[in-house]
């Protein structure tokens, strides 16, 4: 009846009230945070390399349990070099659903070590580092140089873990050489994506992935190019010095590009 249900509204009142606060008492408290790395950089890199960093952020509670922070804020800087982080020398982020905040590091100019910190405040921080070495060089002679006039030559790189994939090897561009003899700086890393009906495979290099040497003339297409050169690992010298198309690369001391 009416009349009953309005004199038991009270009592129902009461008790989701009492329970409300119950539940309230007995939930733990954030007492504190602490910042963690979760995937670091490699112990050494390359100048301009980009290299993913994820920082982790939990949450202490009053019953000594811990869990993951979501939309904490991390201020995230470049500390030691001259790298960027997404693009600018410092960032502040908001923490996913899971925790983590991830930035990709990009190696600055000057070798030797640098450093990447990510904090909570001036007192709870996590830092990273990095010993950053200069890119490898190549002084590639062009021999198709012949009474003073040369073909420009695109010179490719060809990765020893090549995918086997129809259409082609997959090649790096190292540089153009548009006369006698050029000084080329090999790239910090590149990417190649197979992407198959079941799954997509990311491949990467590196210096210090050994590849082959080959070229093309600056208007012909790289699908079908080959390497023309045995294959070198750049990571071990300062720089190589080969003629091209074909030749033998040598070790060499860095050129000056």
């Amino acid at each position: 009846m009416p009349g009953q249900s309005i004199r038991a509204l009270p009592l129902i009142l009461a008790v989701a009230a009492c329970n409300s606060t119950s539940t309230a008492i007995n939930q733990p408290l954030v007492v504190g945070f602490s910042i963690e790395v979760r995937t670091a950089p490699p112990a050494s890199s390359w100048v301009g390399a980009p290299v993913p960093v994820v920082f982790l952020v939990l949450e202490h509670l009053s019953d000594g349990t811990v869990k993951r922070a979501r939309d904490a804020s991390v201020s995230v800087s470049v500390v030691r070099g001259n790298g960027t982080i997404n693009g600018a020398s410092t960032t502040t982020l908001q923490t996913a659903w899971d925790g983590t905040d991830s930035v990709q590091w990009v190696m600055g100019s000057t070798p030797g070590t640098q450093s990447l910190r990510g904090a909570l405040s001036a007192e709870l921080f996590a830092d990273v580092s990095s010993a950053v070495a200069p890119l490898p060089t190549l002084l590639v002679t062009n021999a198709t140089c012949v009474g003073g006039h040369c073909d420009s030559l695109v010179v490719l790189g060809f990765p020893d873990n090549q995918p086997h994939t129809p259409g082609g090897l997959w090649n790096v561009v190292i540089g153009v050489v548009v006369g006698a003899q050029a000084c080329l700086t090999l790239p910090p890393s590149t990417g190649f994506t197979i992407y198959g009906p079941n799954q997509v495979v990311g491949l990467r290099w590196t210096p210090d992935i050994r590849l082959g040497l080959g070229t093309i003339n600056a208007s012909a297409s790289r699908l079908f190019a080959m390497p023309s050169t045995e294959e070198y690992l750049p990571a071990v010298s300062a720089g190589a010095r080969v003629t091209m198309p074909g030749g033998t690369i040598v070790p060499d001391a860095a050129c000056t590009p």
